[in-house]
């Protein structure tokens, strides 16, 4: 495996940084189709998406803080900026915390469409264990 894909001066894309963005990119276009062809509303898709990119990054380092507590009291600063350690079921968790806010803030019904985000879940997984 290839940690680092390239580099730019001192800017790096890395694998799992490019897998995880078309995973979530690929979810996306596979979760809007399945909102519409279920007759939800998908005018606020985008939103649902940033909310799962920002719940999912804050879920998992928090995941990750809270399983090595003590290494982070040691330095919490480079922890929490450090590049290791995004745990999947703390970006699960984060996620589906922060997608539920957003539907409930907007009177959707969250059963609904987390079956229309199923199977873009899975695909989305699927990029991000590739990276």
């Amino acid at each position: 495996m290839w940690p680092t894909l390239f580099r730019v001066g001192s800017f790096e894309v890395g694998t799992f940084g490019l897998m995880a963005a078309l995973g979530f990119l690929v979810a996306y276009a596979v979760f809007r189709a399945d909102a519409k062809r279920r007759g939800l509303e998908v005018k606020f898709a985008s939103d649902l998406l940033i909310a799962a990119i920002v719940g999912g990054l804050v879920g998992a380092r928090a995941n990750f803080i809270l399983e090595n507590w003590g290494a982070f009291l040691a330095g919490p600063w480079g922890f929490i900026w450090s590049r290791d350690g995004f745990t999947w079921y703390g970006g699960f968790v984060g996620a589906a915390a922060a997608v539920i806010i957003v539907l409930k803030t907007r009177k959707q019904e969250v059963g609904r469409y987390f079956d229309a985000g199923a199977p873009a879940l899975a695909l989305g997984y699927v990029f991000g264990r590739a990276g």
